[in-house]
């Protein structure tokens, strides 16, 4: 490793000062001024011939809240680097503990940077208070992006206490594995006893016991409305966690608390957990766990490994994982196969569905797709972007199978455009929409990107989700002042309001003008407000603006 306060900055040419070297991370890290210019970056310079993957990654994750990589490369030596944005402000490290009112400012503006992220494919993986930078006026930047991957790779690491169980133990980690470490952020942030979190003893029964119990704190002990959102986040089992980043936003703002597309994917631990938990008290020989998909074996790995305390460890041995009692003889634990029943009380359960028009919807299903938790979870979200399965309430719903109308599943949507995504999401279609863009999104240039990300915020807010806008914008400072003020974050939008004119192609902007007499009317401004559509919108005023305008009378 390194030794950070080796920083080569003489490989740069003279072209930078050293402020001063910073410890932790990968590698070796400086605050660097350059000279031809003034501005303060950071330099990161790798480990041997480790690639700077961050450089990737965060090139392709342009947001307020992740400071921007300018520049990546080679040194002489071969040795990795790149230069970033300087996040000034203190480590949260060195801010705690927090109050609530921080405490809450905090967890808002990561799951906003989390959701943005994970939508782009991205997962962080190293949340702690060392990586996240609380400014002078409250913003949050999230630093250290050196272990994070794209989804569906599997990974290991991460910081002790903040580190979910399944990226401790070698599992493939998912949104939910940044949800567990953003929890512990929090936890240590609103620390509710004397003294530093005890990080030692913590670590003598975590994993194999729950969170809580290796603290030796509860989620009481925390002030509302922590305790019901730590104890989702920090669940041992990731299906038991908020569903993603946008589910435990609007969990804390009060948004729409539309269904997650993750409640269509079956639950292999709650459909198979207990026959195989029962399976494996029938012997003390190693268990090799095959069939099914690779994600299904690994989550019923975890199940057990967490579960049962004479599992040592878990190991992929081809298409099974091995999971170690005792090292010597090996008996095969297969997956079952999906049936009928166990997967009717599911769509019953998710659906809404009546007893018998789930036990259809299941033979369909079956039908039409493998007996496996992953191919029926794919063949729902199918039906989901067709618009075949709605958003309803905190549920899904399946109008067809309700009517016993059931069809072929439909086909896969082509390409999405600008105009195709502000369609679909301003006709309720905002899962649908968010699934294709974020698609489009993980191959798109940073001009066709944020085009199709505009246009999908605009159609999220016209079909009434400002909730599940507001992660979007925040380089879209009209849309995101008109998502704050339907969220009824008032304060918030008044202080966007400036950056929303700045960027408005001109002061008589439609949607400028709207938002400013919205603001005007929660301010109880209401003539002015009045007198602000009047010239915006002398005739055929949109809906939108009829509404308002409605509610403005009403006031006067």
């Amino acid at each position: 490793m390194t030794n950070p306060d080796s920083f080569p900055i003489e490989a740069f040419g003279g072209r930078f000062d050293l402020q001063q070297t910073f410890s932790g991370g990968e590698g070796a890290s400086a605050l660097l001024r350059e000279r031809a210019t003034g501005r303060e970056l950071v330099g990161k310079v790798l480990d041997g011939a480790a690639p700077a993957a961050e450089a990737s990654l965060l090139q392709s994750l342009r947001h307020p809240a992740i400071p921007a990589v300018l520049e990546a490369g080679q040194l002489a030596d071969g040795r990795a680097f790149l230069l970033r944005e300087f996040a000034r402000g203190k480590p949260l490290s060195s801010c705690l503990p927090l109050t609530r009112e921080q405490a809450l400012s905090v967890a808002r503006q990561v799951l906003e940077a989390l959701a943005f992220v994970h939508l782009r494919g991205v997962l962080h993986l190293d949340l702690k208070p060392a990586n996240l930078v609380l400014s002078e006026d409250g913003t949050v930047h999230l630093l250290d992006f050196g272990l994070a991957i794209r989804t569906g790779r599997r990974s290991q690491g991460g910081t002790l206490f903040f580190a979910a169980p399944e990226l401790l133990l070698g599992g493939t980690p998912d949104p939910r594995s940044d949800l567990f470490s953003l929890g512990a952020v929090l936890v240590a942030a609103l620390w509710p006893k004397q003294g530093p979190v005890p990080l030692a003893r913590f670590l003598q029964s975590f994993p194999t016991r729950t969170f809580w119990e290796a603290a030796d704190v509860a989620p009481s002990d925390f002030p509302a409305p922590f305790p019901a959102f730590l104890e989702r986040c920090l669940e041992r089992q990731p299906q038991r966690r908020f569903a993603d980043a946008q589910a435990a936003l609007e969990f804390l703002i009060g948004g729409a608390g539309r269904p997650s597309r993750a409640l269509l994917q079956p639950d292999v631990v709650a459909l198979f957990g207990e026959d195989l938990t029962a399976a494996a008290n029938a012997s003390d020989t190693d268990l090799l766990l095959t069939g099914g998909s690779a994600t299904e074996r690994e989550l019923l790995a975890m199940h057990l490994l967490c579960t049962r305390r004479d599992v040592q460890r878990m190991a992929p041995e081809g298409d099974a994982i091995r999971l170690w009692r005792n090292g010597g003889a090996v008996r095969s634990l297969p997956i079952p196969a999906l049936e009928t029943a166990p997967l009717a009380a599911f769509l019953g359960n998710v659906l809404g569905l009546q007893p018998d028009q789930a036990l259809a919807a299941s033979k369909h299903l079956l039908v039409n797709a493998a007996p496996s938790a992953s191919a029926i979870g794919a063949l729902l979200l199918r039906f989901a972007d067709a618009g075949a399965i709605v958003p309803d309430g905190t549920r899904w719903s399946w109008p067809q199978a309700a009517q016993g109308r059931l069809q072929a599943p439909p086909a896969p949507r082509g390409k999405p455009t600008p105009a195709t995504l502000r369609e679909l999401a301003a006709a309720g279609g905002g899962e649908a929409a968010l699934a294709n863009f974020a698609q489009a999104a993980r191959t798109a240039t940073a001009e066709a990107e944020h085009a199709l990300r505009a246009a999908l915020v605009q159609g999220l807010l016209a079909g009434g989700e400002p909730a599940r806008a507001l992660p979007l914008c925040s380089d879209l400072p009209v849309e995101r002042t008109q998502a704050l003020l339907e969220l009824g974050r008032i304060a918030d939008a008044q202080q966007t309001l400036p950056l929303a004119r700045a960027a408005a192609a001109d002061s008589h902007d439609p949607a400028l003008q709207l938002v400013t007499a919205r603001l005007q009317l929660a301010r109880g401004e209401a003539q002015a407000a009045l007198s602000e559509l009047d010239r915006a919108f002398p005739s055929s005023p949109p809906v939108a603006v009829q509404q308002t305008r409605a509610a403005l009378l009403e006031t006067l």
